[in-house]
């Protein structure tokens, strides 16, 4: 649909936005919602990821990067 073309929005404004797939009563609950306007149809990509990438890294880029969240708000917590 087209509110979880947002969430694979290139634009800044879409970032964190429309996780759910299915239900996204979830995506309201915990406020990344983001209503599509009319006609929105935003080009969809990452530019840290190559398109001709090794689906292994593909595969692993949404643990890595979730690690570095978690490490690096760890890693501020303990120098503040």
């Amino acid at each position: 649909p087209q509110w979880h073309r947002l969430h694979h929005s290139d634009q800044q404004e879409h970032r964190d936005t429309n996780f759910a797939q299915f239900f996204p009563v979830i995506d309201v609950v915990f406020g990344t919602y983001r209503a599509p306007g009319k006609g929105e149809f935003p080009t969809t990509g990452t530019a840290k990821l190559r398109s001709d990438a090794p689906i292994r890294t593909v595969l692993a880029k949404p643990f890595r990067d979730m690690w570095s969240y978690l490490f690096d708000r760890e890693q501020e917590k303990t120098t503040a």
